[in-house]
């Protein structure tokens, strides 16, 4: 097993497929979260990821946080490339893009929440006709399912690419940069890529 893991998700999701035994805290199981990490989570991760196991043969961390800042990331990535050989480390992160390239070269990536989701929501979402698709986007979205969402857009993705449809394709590429723009209108993009498929 690969010294570090990375999953892209939710917290309460990633938990549910951990590995059984680092789902909860214990003397050898510590569970780092937040909405930012900065450099003295990172210095505390590394403080306690050289102290030695009490029951078994490694020690597991759990780091999930929303958002890193570069200082974090750049001290985590020295300890990723030179772990210590009685640590083990699960990163959870809403999105890869959050990760320099250098850090997400260490992990290895375990799961994809939105590829769970994709595979029972995309074959409901193409079924339905276009006017239907447009209020599911809508019901979906005014509950912020961001998941679903990243998940039909990866959907589109797929299809477009399965079906060489160029049009798509470049239409996915011009407008995924403003998704994550504070104030894009999620909905509306996702109301566009729907109807590009009849």
């Amino acid at each position: 097993m690969h010294h570090a893991q990375l999953l892209i998700g939710s917290y309460a999701w990633a938990c549910s497929v951990l590995p059984e035994n680092v789902r909860a805290e214990s003397e050898d199981v510590r569970h780092y979260r937040g909405v930012r990490m900065g450099i003295d989570e990172v210095r505390s991760i590394i403080y306690e990821a050289y102290l030695m196991p009490v029951h078994v043969d490694k020690r597991s961390f759990v780091i999930a946080y929303g958002q890193l800042t570069l200082d974090a990331q750049n001290a985590l990535l020295k300890l990723l490339e030179e772990p210590p050989v009685t640590a083990q480390f699960y990163i959870i992160i809403d999105r890869e893009e959050l990760l320099i390239p250098t850090v997400r070269s260490r992990l290895t990536l375990v799961a994809r929440e939105d590829v769970q989701v994709a595979d029972a929501a995309c074959l409901e979402f193409f079924a339905l006709p276009v006017v239907k698709r447009l209020t599911f986007i809508a019901e979906r979205m005014k509950n912020k399912d961001d998941v679903w969402a990243r998940a039909i857009m990866r959907a589109i993705e797929e299809k477009a690419y399965a079906e060489k449809n160029m049009s798509v394709l470049k239409t996915l590429d011009e407008l995924r940069p403003f998704y994550d723009t504070q104030g894009a209108s999620r909905k509306m993009i996702l109301e566009h890529l729907a109807l590009l498929f009849e």
